[in-house]
């Protein structure tokens, strides 16, 4: 992608210090972006973005915060538009899987997997859609999943939060309409991640794979490539959309 196409727009990517987040983020970086980055846990790993960043010529800057505690959640949407201005762009990639049955699932997983996972993509989107609508409109971009398109019998509040993702992404289109700001989603399939461990367990990537269609497991950075595209100027009349990145698994 032109290092110019985004050249000098602000992007606020949360969860983005590893995996699918960190692709989405070097590559807003490489286009020319401003970028910067929530994490929670892996400060390692965010370090050392930040590093590569620099190393690279890039603006990447990253703030600590747990998403599930959003009683701050404004000072830190300032804090960050203090640094690089408006956000233009916002990615909503944070999220959780903890890997349950139905009939052991707690409390707690639920709890958990939903404040994450939707609860937290509900009011950054408010806080930062009220921003954009100052300054002129935006675009948020969700990162749904496969798994709350498709059934599936495990971590099924998993699922449920990513379904509720996706009619937040439609119901938010209509409502931002009006202030320029579109919304739309990538949902991703089986994808090659440190939580997945498909790359380190051949039986678990071949069985994945001889579920796909298309025979071939998604890199990250096939879904940071479709974040741009809603992102860039081509989608700019687009809004309320999902996209499927999965193979043709998910194919009724």
């Amino acid at each position: 992608m032109s290092q110019t196409l985004l050249k000098g727009k602000h992007v606020l990517v949360t969860g983005g210090s590893r995996g699918i987040g960190k692709a989405i983020v070097l590559a807003f970086a490489e286009a020319g972006a401003l970028v910067s980055f929530i994490y929670n846990n892996s400060e390692d790993e965010a370090n050392k973005l930040v590093l590569l960043g620099k190393k690279n010529g890039y603006s990447i800057s990253s703030f600590k915060y747990n998403l599930a505690n959003l009683l701050e959640l404004d000072l830190l949407i300032k804090n960050i538009s203090l640094k690089h201005g408006p956000i233009k762009i916002l990615v909503n990639n944070a999220g959780i899987k903890i890997r349950t049955k139905f009939l052991t699932s707690k409390i707690s997983d639920w709890d958990q997997t939903l404040s994450i996972n939707l609860r937290s993509v509900y009011f950054v989107s408010q806080v930062v859609a009220n921003e954009m609508a100052s300054s002129g409109g935006g675009k948020i971009i969700n990162i749904a999943s496969q798994s709350g398109i498709c059934h599936t019998n495990t971590s099924i509040e998993y699922s449920i939060s990513k379904a509720g993702l996706v009619y937040l992404t439609k119901s938010l289109a209509k409502t931002l309409a009006d202030s320029k700001i579109t919304v739309n989603a990538v949902s991703p399939g089986r994808t090659y991640t440190e939580l997945t461990g498909y790359a380190n367990d051949k039986e678990k990537e071949l069985i994945a794979i001889n579920n796909i269609p298309l025979k071939r497991i998604n890199s990250p950075e096939d879904i940071a490539t479709c974040v741009l595209f809603f992102a860039g100027d081509q989608a700019n009349n687009i809004t309320g959309q999902v996209l499927s990145i999965d193979g043709g698994e998910g194919i009724c």
